[in-house]
């Protein structure tokens, strides 16, 4: 099966019969399925080396210093989540956050700094990217 646009023919969309391998953005597919490009997609599930992965990732945006995101997804497990926040202070400011009840489908969060001047608070306006693998 080949994608077919009238007037240019043959586009990038393949799907190779004896293989059975199926190919976006290539007429090759080397692989079950080769995507030759950006993908997008809201979690992951992997099999093999040892059973099944889920995977998921986002971003929460700044302006809480505590809260809570769900995944997306219903992990089969609880999963690991791990988390960075992203800031653009002066480099005296330590930021961390505190990932806790994790659970198959989100996590809560709280947020800190440590300035040598001012002590430790309570961070708001910082986004953070999170990783969960389970």
């Amino acid at each position: 099966i080949f994608a077919y646009n009238y007037g240019s023919g043959a586009q990038n969309l393949a799907l190779q019969a004896p293989g059975g391998n199926v190919g976006i953005g290539t007429t090759a597919p080397s692989a079950t399925l080769h995507v030759n490009g950006n993908t997008r997609t809201n979690s992951i599930q992997m099999n093999g080396g040892g059973g099944a992965k889920q995977f998921a990732s986002g971003s929460a945006a700044g302006g809480a210093g505590t809260g809570s995101v769900s995944f997306g997804i219903t992990f089969t497990n609880i999963p690991s989540v791990t988390a960075n926040i992203t800031a653009d202070v002066a480099s005296t400011t330590v930021f961390s956050i505190q990932i806790y009840n994790v659970s198959t489908t989100g996590f809560s969060y709280r947020k800190t700094f440590y300035r040598p001047s001012t002590g430790i608070g309570q961070a708001t306006s910082e986004s953070f990217n999170w990783i969960a693998l389970g």
